[in-house]
């Protein structure tokens, strides 16, 4: 009878210990001050950054496994690398999951649109097709600069998973199961606000979850990226293949190449080189400068002290949005460019021609508040004034 009760208490000691599995991967923290630099290597990491409650930065990571074999969780874990160290003011984090452990967590850290019960049947086709037919719509809709830092506070990243995240008591979503395998993760770092931030990322998802006073750095490629604002004296950022999305950016040189979204609530002080990218930027203030090949970009207002704008692209689409409510001037030189005004389609120049000439020019009205002027030069270009 014994070795019965012994196998039955076993068993049931060995489903639960199967059904769910916390690991800690790291719990450390350093005393640090304002001349620290944290340094951040993410490879495949999901990361929550928030202001620290002392002068202290705070490393947490955890896991938690559902429905994952010990041997499961020993070899995911055995591939990824969580390590900290200190050289005088800096502080390095190192964090490496394994491949299948990154996806893993991704795909149960936003929507799965493809966990329908049934991802072929009519009910999904038509949600996709419901999705596209509104981004269309909505796609050359003006924006203020207060709505569009609402959709990026809203946002979880992509435009579907957007969409879904709205809709979501209609979002035909599969029943979870007690038998179902994921992966919750949590990785907190705490970190004073008086620390500037160097941060290298890899397929990783980081939220950045107060204003940054001090100098910022970042490069990435893919990735879903969310800050609040970057307000230091020298930011840095160079990112390709992912999303973007900030509510101000000031004293910055940005790169962004093959991007599929950045939103930017407010910009000013700032470089811009952009590649193959969709930008939306909600107000343009003082001393932007913008150089581009072959992108999509939309600037829905210019704010009251702008002063000077100038952008140069090529195989640029360029959406300007309230042009004639708003008292600026603007002088638009173009080779090869085509303008879209008030339902009216005209095409400049040919591919032969070398020279750039004046295609639209708009003047400053008087006695009233003039807010600045738009300089841009646009080469085989696409100018949409809304």
């Amino acid at each position: 009878m014994k070795p019965y009760i012994y196998s039955i208490l076993f068993f049931l000691a060995t489903s639960i210990s199967f059904a769910q599995t916390k690991k800690v991967l790291i719990n450390k923290s350093y005393t640090v001050d304002e001349n620290t630099v944290l340094n951040l290597d993410l490879d495949n990491a999901d990361v929550h950054i928030i202001t620290s409650k002392d002068d202290k930065i705070h490393f947490n990571y955890q896991m938690t496994f559902y429905n994952y074999s010990k041997r499961k969780i020993d070899i995911l874990l055995d591939k990824s690398i969580v390590k900290t160290t200190k050289k005088k003011n800096q502080i390095f984090l190192k964090a490496k999951n394994s491949a299948f452990l990154g996806i893993d967590i991704k795909y149960h850290s936003n929507f799965d649109y493809k966990n329908f019960d049934n991802p072929i049947n009519i009910v999904y086709k038509n949600y996709v097709q419901n999705f596209l037919k509104i981004y269309k719509e909505r796609k050359h809709l003006y924006k203020t600069k207060d709505s569009l830092i609402a959709e990026i506070n809203f946002s979880i990243g992509n435009d579907f998973d957007n969409y879904i995240k709205k809709d979501i008591d209609n979002y035909p979503h599969k029943k979870a199961s007690k038998s179902d395998r994921k992966i919750e993760k949590k990785f907190v770092i705490e970190v004073p606000k008086n620390v500037s931030l160097k941060i290298k990322a890899l397929e990783s998802d980081i939220k950045l979850d107060y204003d940054v006073e001090t100098n910022f750095k970042m490069e990435s490629f893919k990735g879903f990226f969310k800050f609040k604002r970057l307000n230091g004296k020298n930011n840095q950022i160079n990112s390709s293949n992912g999303i973007l999305e900030t509510y101000g950016l000031k004293n910055s040189t940005l790169k962004f190449r093959d991007m599929s979204k950045v939103n930017i609530g407010v910009i000013s002080n700032s470089k811009m080189k952009l590649e193959t990218s969709t930008i939306n930027v909600g107000e343009i203030g003082k001393n932007v400068i913008v150089t581009d090949f072959d992108s999509k970009i939309h600037l829905y207002n210019f704010n009251e002290n702008f002063k000077k704008f100038n952008l140069k692209g090529n195989y640029t689409e360029l959406n300007l949005y309230k042009v004639k409510e708003t008292n600026f001037s603007m002088d638009v030189f173009g080779l090869n460019t085509t303008l879209n005004m008030d339902g009216i389609k005209t095409s400049f120049g040919t591919s032969k021609e070398k020279d750039m000439f004046k295609i639209l020019q708009k003047k400053r009205k008087e006695n009233i508040p003039f807010l600045g002027s738009i300089e841009a030069e646009l080469k085989n270009g696409i100018l949409n004034i809304k």
